[in-house]
């Protein structure tokens, strides 16, 4: 189930929007040659980092929605 942003917050500022891939391969040592890699993951996670500016009381709403539908 994907969560949904609660309407009571503001919406994200959109110039602090990060998104990025995760590395999914990993580099093995080898003694000669040049290095070989393999995967690590079988699915790779997409980091997003953002900005909300919030009031004491948004921010006790955020850390609901975060608790219960992210974690």
């Amino acid at each position: 189930m994907t969560p949904i942003w609660p309407e009571s917050l503001p919406r994200p500022t959109r110039s602090d929007y990060q998104a990025s891939w995760q590395e999914a391969r990993i580099q093995k040592q080898a003694e000669t040659g040049p290095p070989g890699y393999r995967r690590r993951f079988s699915s790779v996670a997409r980091p997003v980092g953002l900005s909300a500016i919030l009031s004491r009381s948004e921010k006790g709403v955020f850390d609901t929605f975060y608790q219960h539908e992210i974690s």
